[in-house]
């Protein structure tokens, strides 16, 4: 079945990202390549497949160890940018944003986002301070980081996935819709996303973001696919883009996490 689709700019404030403050990449990554038994629905896991075979399998993500990127809104009174460093194997992460006139910088654990440090302009803070600083820049990462690698946490525990059927977009291409949600992971598990993986292409080229089950979508294209290290990775998602993007394997450069 086919049915028109809808095409919405996602609302992005400066403080906020709205769509996609979620989800499953607070678990440790898997260590296998996916299979169809990964999946309970088999049209998800022959979409997963052959998206895998073009933006990266599960093994490749896996050999990535550190990842570095700029996450930019593109807005007329002036860009808001985020800078992150994750170390994916030992789950640190540095974000550094601006706002007001402050540098905030925070390195943190993510798998236990009450540990970590924040300054401010180069001077650390303490209490109640540091520990809002902390909850903004867990919240912030893993925001960003899903707008990026969304496609490789189809898989992650947590995370229901099922086949829609397709969907004819207003440009004429035809996508596959894929429905994720979410059981208990992620700072917003009552998120639900539509994935729109172009059968053509084999890759993920939309998604509708639905703040609860029943909320109304935002939707987004996920364009400028481009080479990272093992991945392939969409660069350019309207408002939201992608710079100084780094995906390397075995290692995290030195200096990566140092404090300011």
């Amino acid at each position: 079945m086919t049915r028109p689709i809808a095409l919405a700019l996602a609302i992005i404030s400066a403080g906020c990202a709205g769509p996609g403050e979620d989800t499953a990449l607070a678990g440790e990554e898997a260590s296998s390549s996916v299979t169809a038994g990964d999946f309970d629905d088999p049209e998800v896991a022959r979409i997963y497949a052959a998206m895998s075979q073009r933006q990266g399998t599960t093994d490749e993500w896996n050999r990535v160890r550190f990842l570095a990127f700029d996450w930019i809104v593109r807005r007329d009174e002036g860009d808001v940018v985020r800078s992150h460093e994750w170390d994916k194997h030992e789950g640190r992460a540095r974000v550094q944003w601006s706002s007001e006139g402050s540098e905030t910088v925070v390195i943190l654990d993510r798998m236990n986002p009450v540990r970590g440090m924040a300054w401010v302009d180069g001077v650390e803070i303490e209490g109640a301070d540091a520990e809002a600083a902390l909850d903004r820049a867990y919240r912030i990462h893993i925001n960003d980081a899903y707008w990026l690698v969304m496609p490789f946490k189809w898989s992650d525990p947590g995370v229901n996935a099922r086949y829609l059927g397709t969907e004819d977009a207003e440009d004429g291409r035809t996508f596959e819709v894929v429905e994720l949600t979410f059981e208990s992971v992620g700072v917003t598990p009552e998120n639900k996303y539509h994935a729109y993986v172009n059968p053509e292409t084999g890759l993920m080229e939309r998604w509708a973001h639905h703040s609860t089950r029943d909320a109304e979508p935002s939707f987004a294209d996920w364009g400028g696919y481009e080479r990272v290290g093992p991945l392939l990775l969409a660069l350019d998602k309207g408002r939201i883009q992608f710079e100084n993007v780094r995906a390397i394997e075995g290692t995290v450069p030195a200096g990566a996490f140092a404090e300011p």
